[in-house]
């Protein structure tokens, strides 16, 4: 550094000055302390103050409101009993109607909140009088003993004028109301009745009826008069009520029905008052109200006392005060914001304003003098520390004459320059030698971090190529001896190679534990967002675990309520993984006995359920201690432990980490030699999908007697409660002498018809009590016998159906298989023998007719997935094969047929999907042309550049024909026809549906999903399959060897998608591996030939399975009819009947 000169940003940089400082934080503390004094003096003093004003005033308020309220309803009271004195002076009788209507006509009159007048007499006898809105006066007279239903009434005109007569028939009996069995039960003479509030059939006003009865001393029958109030001046009272400028009055009854409305600028005629009467005041939507009456009500609905809540964004009080009314209880509720009891007018306002700006002024002045005073020697001094910063150090510091404090400050300055003047060529010399050390260290550090990157990516590519090379040999491993097991072998061959199939598998299963904990560490496992049945997964689950279970012994059971939720939104790979590893934990520290697999919905909430798992064994347990370090990498119970039962410690750590990504917890609860539960729980996403609705079942099903023999309770519980799902009624024993007792027992009274029999039981096994009940000849109804086992051996299954047992269920029992069993032994009563009604959707069938789309796509398979879809919703398809054909296609079509959308794939050949767009789009013809993106990749920059290069939509593949049309819905909905509301109910008859391959890597639930339950067009697409993608490794070599990677990738990505459409999940899973390869640098691909070698392995596995599975499968009869074409047939053969 310069010794003479200073930095260049110190000479740019000004502070702010010491006297303004000064003179603002000076000005500033006086503001301060006189804002702080006010604030308390607010709160000590004048907020206490207009809260007892505000109470005081709410709570006199109050009082007087209920003063004129109780004057309103007792003059009610009155004239009821007046009218109840007359009746029991005969003054009036029921026998003279001419006398009633002149005496209580006048009285109506006079009194317009009375709209009728009621007498009647226990006979069933009845008098109405009943005052219209136009001025005419109605009579009703009844007699249920004379005349029965026929009722007589009488119109009466200005100055009793009967206008006509009529007989009307009405089953109306007075003494069945219910203000006359009210008032017939009083006790007291005077007392009276008061109904609940309701709107008078007669006007459509609301109002209330006030009941009185006395007992005739002549005849001694019992008479009861009634008068209608009209509720409209209930709320004109309240509404006029002023107990604050903004404050308002209701009265409401006990169960919060309004009775007098609160002042409402909404509420401006009689007519808005009559229509929100009698709404709860959730109803009213009158926030203030609500808050109030939630307040009262969290505070115990004290009585006349004031309260304080909050509303609108202000402070309110209110004021509840209950009144009694005869049987009914009234509560009156004034409320006004607390800012209208502030006592504080607009001239005191401006007094304390200007005092305020009076001290303010004063401070400013007072602090301006004294700034000026310090900041003279500090200025002094700031010009003496700018010359020795710029080590001008020569001229020493001089002050004048000042405070003792800036003395010693220049005292400490003159110091300061004298050591600085002495000391300079020791710190340049120290300077030197700390930038030396400092470029030393420097070097050593970036030496040891790039050795560490370097060991890093060592590892990296170590764990990549060594998880490549050993799963590629592995994967031949496995796959040729699962081919080899399927051929005919000694039993000594079998037990052999089913060894070397176990191993291999065990093996593979280390390597992704090892691979996925690797991703897991380096923050790189993805977790996929997408739409699954929740039953596909438990079902994929006890595919995968229950072969170990069973050769264990154990029995292995699923508990599901039948209300979870099916479609949901989430990564079912990794959901089923946890469960797997959990599973497979438990059956590997499980000796006998049992595990229990247990779900339950634990919260819903915006559109997301969390779902809560738990795994229980009766396994070997373990200590606290144990349980400490249960999910910690590399680390089992004890080294014992791992000698015994194996393993490599990360099934478990992984599961947690995944729990995690879903935003779940796991623990586990145990105790050593009891056994073990590891709870988790996910948060899951719900599908937009319609949810799919029970099958319409037979009618003998609904309140069916079955009965569960099971020695295992949790079993039989969870079957219990399946079956009880089902409409069924179901009891359970345990033993099969228990069995045997309870149907002779029900055979004459209600006979069980179905009998669900565990195999293996104490005593009496499954297959005696099952050949006894057969044998019984004491049974008039037979029940049908289904065998329940958690062991599905052929022989076990041999035995149950030569002692006559009708089906055979293997544990874990799924809700499906067990309604399918149910719908197999009970058919409907048509006479249609074991057919399987498959679950119907009451969804709307989307119908595309008059939709010209083009498609634009290079893959045949694809093609046709499309355009079966398409065509079979009435769609018009033209096929493009790249984006080339697709544009000339599209110009040509204006000259005939123009397209109304197109449906575009990605990466095809000579022109792909991204400069088809562009080039659409730069016609102003197709500028607004619907164009929608279909590729393999669902990632959010795939729909991002599809959007850029000028798409509308993006679809993902493999296609989900619900995913389909829902966007062909938004897109098109002014092109189609109305969705149509069909039941879809397809039956499948034994031995006439197309069989399909059953290979290891080929899911065919999935693949039939894709092309909507077709199963011809699925074969028929396994079939092009196995044509079309046999020698694409080969291409894709032959495109690397000619440096065209660009094919390469193309070619790869319509592998992934073909294998996502058919189901082929390993091999779709191989593609995207591979492809994602080929897109990196081409100094990067090191994974390329272990891809490639892996992709080819698969392949050929699924190639040569499917090719033998397709030669020896061949459809027995000529497949169902299609929806479409059961709907052309139908009106033939209506005409044909």
């Amino acid at each position: 550094m310069d010794n003479h000169s200073i930095p260049a940003e110190a000479k740019l940089h000004h502070g702010r000055s010491l006297r303004h400082d000064l003179i603002w934080q000076t000005w500033s503390l006086v503001t301060l302390a006189i804002l702080v004094f006010a604030i308390t003096a607010y709160f000590l003093v004048f907020s206490r103050m207009v809260d007892e004003l505000a109470a005081s005033a709410m709570h006199k308020g109050a009082n007087v409101i209920r003063a004129q309220t109780e004057g309103l309803f007792s003059q009610i009271d009155r004239i009821t009993n007046e009218t109840r004195e007359w009746g029991h002076n005969h003054t009036f009788t029921i026998d003279d109607l001419g006398r009633f209507n002149r005496l209580f006509i006048p009285i109506l009159t006079e009194r317009e909140r009375i709209s009728s007048v009621r007498l009647a007499e226990e006979s069933g006898r009845e008098f109405l009088l009943l005052k219209m809105p136009d001025g005419e006066w109605h009579n009703r007279i009844t007699d249920r003993e004379r005349w029965g239903p026929e009722q007589y009434w009488r119109k009466w005109g200005e100055g009793y004028t009967l206008l006509s007569e009529e007989w009307r028939e009405s089953d109306y009996d007075p003494r069945q109301q219910r203000w006359y069995q009210e008032a017939a039960r009083l006790t007291q003479d005077r007392a009276l009745y008061w109904s609940d509030p309701y709107r008078f059939p007669s006007v459509h006003e609301p109002g209330m009826t006030a009941a009185g009865r006395w007992r005739d001393s002549a005849n001694q029958r019992l008479y009861v008069i009634t008068l209608d109030l009209k509720l409209l001046d209930l709320s004109r009272f309240t509404r006029n009520i002023d107990i604050s400028p903004n404050g308002w009055v209701a009265i409401m009854l006990a169960d919060g029905r309004l009775l007098g409305l609160p002042r409402d600028a909404r509420i401006q005629t009689d007519a808005d008052i009559n229509a929100n009467v009698l709404k709860t005041v959730a109803e009213s939507d009158f926030m203030p109200l609500t808050n109030a009456v939630a307040q009262w009500q969290a505070m115990g609905k004290p009585a006349n006392q004031v309260l304080f809540f909050h509303s609108a964004g202000e402070d309110w009080v209110g004021h509840f005060l209950p009144i009694a009314l005869h049987n009914q209880q009234l509560i009156i509720v004034a409320a006004a914001p607390r800012s209208d009891f502030i006592p504080l007018s607009p001239h005191n306002s401006l007094v304390f304003l200007a005092l305020f700006i009076a001290v303010l002024i004063a401070t400013f002045l007072v602090a301006t003098r004294f700034a000026r005073q310090v900041a003279r020697p500090l200025e002094a001094l700031m010009l003496d520390s700018e010359r020795i910063g710029r080590m001008e150090l020569e001229q020493p510091v001089a002050l004048p004459p000042s405070w003792q404090e800036m003395d010693t400050l220049a005292a400490a300055q003159e110091h300061m320059r004298q050591m600085l003047l002495a000391n300079r060529r020791d710190w340049q010399q120290i300077n030197a030698e700390l930038e030396h050390k400092v470029v030393a260290r420097t070097l050593e550090l970036a030496g040891e971090k790039q050795r560490a990157e370097e060991a890093t990516r060592a590892k990296s590519a170590f764990l990549a190529n060594m998880s490549h090379e050993i799963r590629t040999p592995m994967n031949a491993v496995i796959g040729m001896a699962h081919l080899t097991l399927q051929t005919e072998l000694t039993a000594k061959q079998r037990d052999y190679v089913q060894k070397i199939h176990n191993a291999g598998a065990s093996l593979l299963n280390i390597i992704n534990d090892i691979l996925d904990f690797s991703k897991i560490e380096a923050g790189k496992l993805d977790m996929e967002h997408i739409d699954f049945r929740f039953d596909d997964v438990l079902n994929n689950v006890a595919t995968l675990v229950s072969q170990k279970a069973y050769d264990k012994g154990l029995e292995l059971l699923f508990h599901e309520p039948i209300n979870l939720p099916q479609h949901l939104v989430g990564d079912p790979l990794r959901l089923g993984q946890i469960l797997v590893n959990l599973i497979n934990n438990a059956i590997k520290f499980t000796e006998q006995g049992q595990i229990i697999v247990d779900v339950r919905e634990q919260e819903c909430a915006n559109g997301q359920v969390k779902l809560q798992f738990a795994v229980c064994d009766t396994g070997i347990g373990m200590t606290e201690e144990q349980r400490g370090r249960m999910f910690q990498a590399f680390i089992q119970a004890d080294d014992s432990t791992t000698r015994k039962y194996g393993g490599t410690g990360l099934g478990l750590t992984i599961s947690k980490r995944l729990v995690e990504l879903m935003g779940g917890v796991i623990w586990v609860e145990s105790t050593l030699g009891v056994g073990s539960t590891f709870y988790f729980t996910v948060w899951l996403g719900v599908s937009d999908t319609p949810r799919t609705l029970r099958p319409i079942l037979p009618a003998i099903l609904n309140g069916l007697r079955a009965l569960v023999v099971d020695d295992n309770a949790m079993a039989a519980e969870i079957l219990t409660e399946a079956l009880a799902s089902l409409a069924l009624q179901v009891d359970a024993v345990a033993s099969g002498s228990e069995a045997i007792a309870r149907l002779q027992a029900e055979d004459q009274i209600d006979p069980y018809r179905i009998v669900f029999i565990d195999w293996k039981m104490p005593g009496m096994d499954g297959m005696e009590t099952s050949r006894r009940i057969k044998q019984d000849d004491r049974l008039t109804v037979p029940p049908r016998v289904v065998m329940v086992t958690g062991f599905g051996r052929e022989e076990v299954r041999a035995h149950a159906e030569a002692v006559g047992v009708e089906d055979f269920l293997t544990k874990p029992i799924s809700y499906s298989l067990l309604l399918d069993t149910l719908m197999d032994l009970f058919p409907p009563a048509n006479g249609e023998a074991r057919e399987h009604y498959h679950a119907r959707h009451e969804e709307p069938q989307t119908r595309l007719d008059g939709l010209r789309l083009l498609l634009a796509e290079d893959n045949e398979v694809n093609q046709q997935i499309a355009v079966e879809l398409l065509e079979a919703a009435g769609a018009q398809i033209v096929v493009a094969n790249n984006g080339q054909e697709a544009v000339a296609q599209l110009e040509a079509s204006l000259e005939d047929e123009p397209f109304h959308g197109v449906l575009m794939d990605l990466q095809m050949p000579e022109m792909d999907g991204f400069e088809a767009t562009r080039r659409i789009r730069a016609d102003a013809r197709f500028v607004k042309l619907p164009i929608i993106a279909m590729t393999a990749h669902a990632l959010v920059e795939e729909r991002q550049r599809c959007l850029e290069a000028g798409m509308n939509d993006h679809i993902a593949k493999p296609i989900e024909p619900e995913t389909l049309f829902h966007t062909l819905r938004h897109w098109f909905s002014s092109k189609t026809g109305a969705p149509t509301h069909r039941r879809r109910v397809t039956v499948e008859r034994s031995g006439e549906a197309l069989e399909l391959p059953m290979l290891p890597d080929l899911d065919t639930a999935t693949g039939l999903r894709r092309v909507g339950g077709n199963r011809g067009l699925y074969r028929d697409l396994l079939s092009k399959f196995t044509m079309g993608q046999a020698e694409v490794v080969t291409q894709i070599r032959a495109a690397l060897t000619a440096a065209d990677r660009e094919t390469a990738e193309r070619l790869a990505h319509t592998l992934k998608g073909v294998a996502g459409n058919i189901g082929a999940t390993p091999l779709q899973t191989s593609a995207a591996d591979l492809e994602q390869a080929l897109r990196q640098p081409v100094d990067g691909s090191a994974q390329l030939e272990p891809l490639l070698m892996q992709t080819s392995q698969i392949l050929g596995t699924l190639i040569n399975g499917l090719r033998a599975a397709l030669a020896t499968q061949r459809p027995s009869v000529t497949p169902a009819p299609s929806t479409m074409e059961w709907d052309k047939l139908k009106p033939v053969l209506t005409h044909l009947e």
